[in-house]
């Protein structure tokens, strides 16, 4: 429950564990978790000692987010998690334990919600195996998802918007000091869908002997 979660939670952040610094030579792995009122992850390294804590996320959910599905909001943590700790992750196999056994075949199998499909192409480039864990033991995630610090943001790839006479994609309200890889390879994945999309034009004045006067995409 929350109160166990929260003392195992002051257990680790008062032991050496919080003092882990990441070694490119030992296996990454990331526990997530997602609740009412937010997501929440933690960042370890396998040792011959035990799981060394390198890092936390713990985000607010959005009011739009927090109506999404249980498989929505658990899939969203693992998105969130692994485009944080890119820099880590980016180039290394690495392990992800999610209580939610469901996306246990996110990497290698097509998903029936479609959100959940869409974010699973975008983490192609990644090199991971989701591993099923049971809720008592994902305590670290479980109390950053029940507690939440960081603010809340809209998924960049619903935030994306076009102008309808053009296939650039409109990125000015995004937070452009914030873009990682991941989220650039999402930007200008929409675009050139939107793209093919307007590749067929329509005549929209035609003259007498059939001639086309203007084409308006």
């Amino acid at each position: 429950d929350a109160r166990t979660a929260f003392h195992e939670l002051k257990k680790i952040l008062t032991t050496d564990l919080i003092l882990g610094l990441p070694d490119d030579t030992l296996q990454f792995k990331i526990q997530s978790d997602a609740s009412v009122d937010g997501i929440g992850a933690v960042l370890l390294q396998i040792t011959l000692n035990g799981d060394r804590s390198l890092a936390y996320m713990s985000k607010k959910l959005t009011k739009t987010q927090t109506n999404w599905l249980t498989i929505e909001q658990e899939c969203y943590a693992i998105v969130q998690a692994i485009d944080k700790w890119d820099k880590y992750l980016r180039g290394h196999e690495f392990i992800l334990e999610t209580d939610h056994e469901p996306l246990v075949n996110l990497p290698n199998k097509e998903q029936l919600n479609k959100r959940c499909n869409r974010w699973r192409l975008k983490l192609a480039e990644y090199r991971f195996k989701v591993k099923h864990i049971q809720g008592k033991k994902n305590n670290m995630a479980d109390y950053l998802s029940r507690s939440p610090v960081e603010l809340a943001e809209e998924d960049i790839d619903e935030r994306i918007l076009y102008e309808s006479k053009s296939t650039q994609t409109d990125l000015s309200s995004l937070p452009l000091n914030n873009l990682t890889p991941f989220k650039i390879t999402t930007a200008i994945t929409r675009a050139q869908a939107k793209l093919q999309q307007q590749t067929t034009v329509t005549p929209s004045n035609t003259t007498m002997d059939g001639k086309v006067d203007e084409l308006i995409p």
